[in-house]
């Protein structure tokens, strides 16, 4: 709240809605800390939360909606504990396709972690090794540091076109990488979490029925306060009424939110599980 510290000058700044506004102070680092850990919780208990009732403190009782992996486990789920293939991604992906969806609209976006997309670039890579080495995407002229011609080798696979109208694009979810929420580690790669291979698809459809899934927050559920002192979130008070004599100010937020898939057997995940 002191001069120390302040830029000096006003600059931009885009809310949630894109409006764009001028400001000059900051949020306190402590308050800004407060809200990121609320949407990190928030965030975490849409992925992997549990449906469930249980008393909370001074006689209030917490619920809890089930979280997208608990909503998953009536989708397509199949578990697999070798290689990933492309044969074993296509054969998955026709079993739900064949006489269900229109080859015009079979694309599908997979969200997995970091072991997840190279074990998706190797699986397309080892298909497509006879043509690597006459792929100018692949190989390709760089600066020489040493008047040697100069080569680069190497790029990454990211989307799959296979048969029948199949088009699979890889996204990776940094939570998926998370040794916070998964304690186990994967068999063959010990230094991630056996997470970080899974891969999550939301949608089957591609994007003719809109989006599937969707956050859902109760009415009024909101709050924000403060408890000023000598100090508020706009600065030192320079009169009027306070609290407390405190050289600071108390605050707190609460919300809630829950996830809801409107149809389950548009979604599906590849796990790989030992055993």
């Amino acid at each position: 709240m002191r001069v120390d510290g302040r830029l000096g000058v006003d600059f931009i700044m885009t809310d949630a809605s894109g409006k764009e506004t001028k400001v000059s102070k900051f949020l306190p680092m402590y308050e800004a800390r407060m809200q990121e850990e609320l949407y990190a919780g928030i965030e975490a208990q849409l992925v992997y939360g549990k449906r469930q009732t249980r008393p909370g403190i001074n006689g209030y009782t917490l619920k809890t909606g089930s979280g997208m992996r608990e909503q998953l486990k009536d989708g397509w789920v199949q578990y697999y504990n070798g290689a990933l293939t492309i044969n074993l991604l296509r054969d998955y992906l026709m079993d739900i396709f064949f006489s269900r969806q229109n080859e015009d609209d079979r694309s599908v976006k997979i969200m997995t972690g970091t072991l997840g997309a190279i074990l998706f670039h190797q699986a397309i890579a080892n298909l497509a090794n006879g043509f690597l080495t006459v792929d100018t995407n692949y190989i390709r002229k760089e600066t020489s540091y040493n008047g040697t011609p100069a080569l680069g080798f190497g790029a990454e696979f990211t989307r799959y076109y296979g048969p029948q109208g199949i088009i699979v694009e890889l996204y990776k979810n940094p939570m998926y990488d998370s040794e916070m929420y998964c304690k186990r580690n994967h068999p063959l790669y010990p230094n991630m979490p056996i997470d970080s291979a899974r891969m999550t698809i939301l949608n089957f459809s591609g994007d003719s029925t809109g989006s599937n899934v969707s956050m859902v927050k109760e009415k009024n559920s909101f709050t924000r306060a403060y408890v000023p002192g000598m100090v508020g979130p706009a600065g030192p008070m320079t009169g009027g009424m306070t609290a407390s004599l405190n050289h600071g100010y108390d605050t707190a937020i609460q919300t809630s939110a829950g996830l809801h898939i409107t149809d389950v057997s548009l979604c599906g995940e590849l796990i790989y599980e030992i055993g």
